[in-house]
This record gives C-alpha cells, structure tokens and sequence, in this order.
C-alpha cells in the first residue's frame, strides 16, 4: 500500500519540479523548455533511485521480520504477548506479562545499524532510576552516578533522581537478586538502558546477536523487577 501511494505520488512530484524550473530565472539565451526537462528527468531519476532502494530496504527488514517471528513468537506468546502491529521497519508486541500490562517493540537490523529492543511494563515503581552499560542518555542523565561495592554492580551505570531512595532500592535483596541476573541477561548486548519511572518500568537494547535465550531472560526478568520495585 505504501508502495502504491509513493508511485501515485511520482506524477505530483514530476508537474512540481516542471512548474519549479520553468520559474527559476534563467541568463538570456537559455532554453527555458530544455532545461526545465533536464532538471525534470534528473528529479524523476533520484526519485526513482530513492524509491528502488526503499524497496530493498522493505524486502530486506521484512523478510528479517519474518524471520523473527519465525524465532520468538512463541516466546512472547508464552510470556502473554501477542502481535498488535506489523510496521514496514518493526513488529510490536503487547499484552500483559505478569498481570501487568505490557508491550515489546523490536526492530530489525540495517546499514550498520543493531536490532533494537524496547520492552515496557507498565505499574507504579516507588522511585524514578536509570541504569544502564554507559551513562543512560534519557532519564537523570544529570543526576549524579551511585557508587556500588557490589562486584556484580561496580561497572554498571546507576544514576538514581535521589540518591538515598536509589541506594535503598538497589540494596533491597529482592531487587538485587533481579536486576544481577538481568544485567548478566544483556551481557552480549552492545548497548542496553533500563528506565524506572514512575508509571512503567522499561528496557532499551542495541543488540547485533538476537538469542532466544536472553529474549526470554528479558521477558521473564523485567515483569519480576517491575514488582519488586513497586514493592519496595
């Protein structure tokens, strides 16, 4: 459909382009009407070339969509996700995932770009805290980085809106012994954010090797920390 709609928008781009250079002042002497079909044939190339490669593009992401739900559907069935959108460049999921509602949106990898993972669950956490492999780029990014004994937890980044609830948290038992597993989950990630906020707890991955192990990990991991936030 999409590709429909940018072939009937060819002849519109071509009668603007035409009506663009027979209005552009030209130097005495110049043929109006043989520059405005150069300047239009070379519109209609690049808009032609544009439009080849966004069909590559397509075919390619979708066929690595496919894939994908080829692979894990299943796993995101079993963790009370089904399918709600398939866009031309990702595939959403949502559902309710631990009697939370919750959605996964996953999009493919292209030029040098990785797959990216966004899983979301939404509840109430007691504190708003950003972790993350380097300083987290959204969430109190400006807020200062909590220092952890901890081995498992000494090279994370954890930029906690208020240090004293931030140190509280990450100490409860409950929630170290989630979030130790979640962060060795992500290992082979080459990026990954996890979000505490106030109405949803979420995870943002940059991966280039999507295992079903670690989808699972995820899936089963996030929901658990969810609660054990609110709980807190």
């Amino acid at each position: 459909m999409r590709l429909l709609l940018l072939l009937l928008l060819l002849p519109v781009v071509l009668l603007v382009s035409i009506i663009v250079f027979l209005a552009i002042p030209l130097p005495s002497g110049t043929e109006r009407t043989a520059f405005s079909a150069i300047g239009t044939g070379i519109v209609a190339a690049c808009y032609l070339i544009g439009l080849l490669y966004y069909v590559i593009l397509n075919t390619s992401i979708n066929h690595k969509l496919s894939q994908l739900g080829e692979s894990f559907d299943k796993a995101f069935e079993n963790a009370g996700l089904a399918t709600s959108q398939r866009g031309a460049f990702s595939r959403t999921y949502e559902g309710t995932m631990q009697e939370m509602p919750a959605s996964v949106k996953i999009t493919p990898p292209f030029h040098l770009q990785p797959w990216r993972i966004e899983i979301r669950v939404h509840a109430k956490p007691s504190t708003m805290i950003a972790i993350g492999s380097s300083r987290p780029l959204l969430d109190c990014r400006d807020a200062g980085r909590l220092l952890l004994d901890d081995p498992d937890l000494a090279e994370v980044h954890i930029h906690p809106k208020d240090e004293n609830q931030g140190r509280e948290l990450v100490d409860n038992i409950e929630v170290k012994s989630i979030l130790i597993p979640l962060i060795a989950s992500l290992s082979n990630a080459n990026s990954w954010e996890i979000y505490i906020q106030s109405e949803q707890v979420w995870a943002r991955i940059r991966t280039y090797q999507l295992e079903e192990e670690a989808i699972k990990q995820l899936l089963d991991l996030l929901p658990r920390l969810t609660v054990a936030c609110e709980n807190s």
